[in-house]
């Protein structure tokens, strides 16, 4: 049977009242309860904790569309939907600076930051097609950097070479 916001609300009232928390906290621990029911790793490393500081701003002044610069490794003790706010709110941003901002220094941050989370969701997702399409897109991503690199030193070799 599927309950309503009402209904919830009154049982996270309940809930406040019988142990001296808030209802936010009490949400708080709803939210971490489920994680762990839907994480498919059993071992987990160290907690993470998003901070929201520091993040890369893609365009100067523009606070509203940083991306993170520390994405938890696949084996964090992090909440798994908090992961998940984070990394959509990352693929958001760096899809803005991408129509907005094509210096090589911010293509390479984007591409790190959208391979790091490829390589949590590899592990982490809850729906195990998810995971196998992450470790692909992991396996196409490491080798498209690692081909960049590749094309960029042969084209610094060409430009030395020239002086």
């Amino acid at each position: 049977m599927k309950r309503t916001n009402e209904e919830y609300e009154t049982i996270l009232q309940s809930l406040s009242r019988q142990h001296g928390m808030s209802i936010v906290e009490i949400a708080d621990l709803a939210r971490m309860f489920a994680s762990m029911e839907i994480d498919p790793l059993e071992e987990k490393g160290k907690v993470f904790v998003f901070d929201r500081n520091p993040r890369t701003a893609p365009i100067d002044l523009d606070d509203f569309s940083s991306f993170s610069t520390s994405v938890p490794p696949p084996d964090a003790n992090v909440n798994l939907f908090e992961a998940m706010a984070e990394c959509r709110r990352d693929a958001e941003n760096c899809q803005w600076a991408l129509n907005h901002d094509l210096s090589l220094e911010h293509l390479r941050a984007i591409s790190l930051n959208q391979l790091a989370w490829q390589q949590f969701w590899a592990v982490r997702h809850p729906n195990p097609a998810m995971r196998e399409l992450f470790a692909k897109r992991v396996k196409e991503g490491e080798a498209a950097i690692t081909e960049n690199a590749e094309r960029a030193e042969e084209q610094l070799r060409r430009r030395l070479r020239l002086i």
